[in-house]
């Protein structure tokens, strides 16, 4: 049985950085894991600052072509390999189509394939997406809390917005504020209105959206975030 090892790194704000295991000390508990099962290594793959919620990873398809009848997939921790329960199970299926083995070296239902272990595994899966998700949504309003203090998020800023002069900051613009009052008031007076409706009424009346037309995309993106900043 020949082990490949697969290794993640998320994306994490800086100020969780520290509290991820790197890649290389991923690789170090798996050579060491793989070492005391007698186990020699064949190839190691890796992929830097990729969501485990995402399937197409380079690192993850490299190392499932290596895999063979009867080897092993090596990971740190089950949720190097995903955090989604679906991508999970999809790459459960390729690995068992190649007649091959997933093991993690903190076990988490992995240590084999009786109905149990694969319970421990599902549990698992379902606890890490959750708390990817939970993690995701505190960070989206972590930054409409700071996008309403005034403080820029990215290099587009969002409408109703204009810089301030000051780097990083931003403040309200008169003008597209009162449009957006105007879209607030058009969908609470029509509620069957459609979003593609209001940005057609606005466009038809001369009323552009920052020189263009208007897309119903910028407009449910207006009325989501005054609904959440309330």
């Amino acid at each position: 049985m020949n082990a490949i090892i697969y290794t993640r790194f998320s994306p994490r704000p800086k100020e969780a950085a520290d509290k991820c295991e790197s890649i290389e000390d991923q690789v170090a508990a798996c050579q060491a894991f793989a070492a005391e099962q007698g186990w020699p290594v064949k190839s190691i793959h890796a992929d830097r600052e990729i969501s485990g919620s995402v399937l197409d990873r380079p690192g993850i398809r490299d190392a499932l072509a290596d895999l063979g009848r009867g080897d092993v997939l090596l990971v740190f921790k089950l949720d190097r390999l995903s955090r989604s329960s679906w991508v999970g199970a999809l790459l459960d299926r390729e690995i068992q189509a190649k007649g091959a083995v997933l093991r993690s070296t903190h076990g988490e239902g992995t240590e084999g394939n009786a109905p149990t272990d694969e319970f421990v595994t599902g549990i698992t899966r379902l606890v890490d997406e959750l708390q990817r998700k939970t993690g995701a949504e505190r960070t989206r309003v972590a930054m409409l809390r700071r996008q309403a203090d005034g403080q820029c998020m990215s290099k587009i800023l969002p409408y109703g917005w204009r810089p301030n002069g000051v780097p990083g900051r931003m403040e309200h613009d008169p003008e597209e504020q009162e449009i957006i009052r105007r879209i607030v008031a058009m969908r609470k007076e029509n509620e069957k209105i459609s979003l593609r409706g209001i940005g057609t009424k606005l466009t038809e009346e001369g009323v552009l959206c920052r020189g263009g037309a208007w897309r119903h995309q910028t407009v449910k993106a207006i009325l989501q975030r005054q609904q959440e900043q309330r």
